[in-house]
């Protein structure tokens, strides 16, 4: 896959973008877990203050029973004892409501109900609990006393309380509905973090394995790249172009490759124009020196057909010889020249090895004799005289 972005990246930056992106991704799925943690920690903590609410609202009314309690159990007996935990509840009730209220200030219907019970408890307090002890008090006489009951007959004490239990009862199922509720927001919270773990543990795999395997695609096909171009430049194709697809150090090193087989090929042509040139030279000077050296054996082979006395005949034999010598030594830098050039042809044409070894012996005679050495050949008797070949 072929992302300009990603290629034009230097090796060095692949890396950390492949080591970044992951434990980016990974950053990301852990403040998300972080978050969706802290919800739930402050769903928990709602769902416990919920629980105290109810239980603060229980409270209250346990506080009214014990009122109504010790109110009756005074209105029966006169006993002044029956209203300890009346004068108990009623001076702890107003710290209850305060701090119940309080407690759920967040919620301005619940806020209400408490003000609307405390309401109630005062008017229950003021129109029949304290009425009816009062009442008592006084109630020495059998008609006192039938007074007091008729008190308790009209029920308006009754009726206040039952007002308050429906109102607290409203305020506890309030506050049961809204646990039921963060109840479950705290179950599907934590189920969807679960799922988002999961989800973004896998995605991060996903992604960590797509982009190292898109970085390291890149990098192993340039590398093949250019260790073709590399054995192909080695084998003495110069002519070869290492083309790879990114801008980062392997681009760099295919240049370079590139750049070295350029230069190896204009070193390659200078050096075989030099050798055209040096070969050149020596084909034009063989051809120079040729055309007096044929002279010198034209004109000796004709001196040697006149009448000569046995020395001159020996002199201008080994000028003729000699001259032949020299033409062959011309002919072999011709050949020579024709070697550089790939153009050498050898010949194929009879000739007698004897006469070629006299030759030869002719031409270097004079060399040993100066030195006071004898050159003599010795031929085998069965070695064939006449041979097909080169002579020279």
């Amino acid at each position: 896959m072929n992302i300009p972005f990603i290629n034009n990246l230097k090796l060095r930056n692949r890396i950390i973008l492949g080591l970044t992106l992951p434990l980016l991704l990974m950053s990301a799925v852990s403040v998300f877990v972080y978050d969706s943690i802290t919800k739930q920690a402050e769903t928990t903590e709602w769902v416990t203050h919920t629980h105290q609410a109810i239980a603060d609202s229980r409270e209250i009314l346990t506080l009214l029973i014990d009122m109504e309690t010790g109110e009756r159990g005074f209105l029966i007996t006169g006993n002044e004892e029956f209203l300890a935990p009346f004068y108990r509840a009623q001076k702890n009730w107003s710290e209850k409501v305060g701090n119940l209220k309080q407690h759920v200030q967040d919620n301005p219907v619940q806020v209400k109900r408490l003000d609307e019970i405390d309401r109630l408890q005062t008017q229950w307090l003021e129109q029949a609990a304290n009425v009816a002890i009062s009442a008592r008090r006084v109630a020495d006489t059998s008609q006192k006393k039938a007074d007091v009951i008729a008190l308790i007959e009209r029920q308006t004490g009754k009726i206040i309380i039952d007002q308050i239990r429906s109102i607290q009862q409203q305020f506890i199922d309030a506050e049961q509905a809204l646990m039921t509720s963060r109840q479950l927001e705290a179950t599907q919270a934590q189920a969807f973090t679960l799922k988002a773990i999961t989800f973004g543990t896998l995605l991060t795999i996903i992604i960590a394995t797509f982009i190292g395997y898109l970085l390291a695609s890149g990098i192993i096909k340039n590398l093949k790249v250019l260790i073709t171009g590399t054995k192909k430049i080695a084998a003495g194709d110069l002519n070869t172009k290492i083309m790879v697809s990114s801008k980062d150090e392997l681009f760099t090193l295919a240049s370079a490759f590139n750049k070295m087989a350029a230069s190896l090929k204009d070193s390659i042509e200078e050096v075989e124009a030099s050798a055209q040139v040096k070969a050149d030279f020596l084909a034009n000077m063989s051809h120079e020196i040729r055309t007096p050296m044929n002279a010198i054996v034209g004109m000796s082979y004709l001196a040697l057909q006149t009448n000569l006395n046995p020395k001159q005949a020996d002199y201008v034999n080994k000028i003729h010889s000699s001259a032949n010598a020299l033409l062959g030594i011309i002919n072999d830098i011709l050949d020579l020249s024709k070697i550089e050039a790939g153009k050498l042809e050898i010949e194929t044409e009879p000739f007698f090895l004897d006469e070629t070894l006299k030759l030869l012996v002719q031409t270097i005679s004079h060399k040993s004799e100066e030195k006071g050495l004898e050159l003599l050949i010795d031929l085998d008797p069965e070695l064939p005289l006449e041979l097909v070949g080169d002579s020279l």
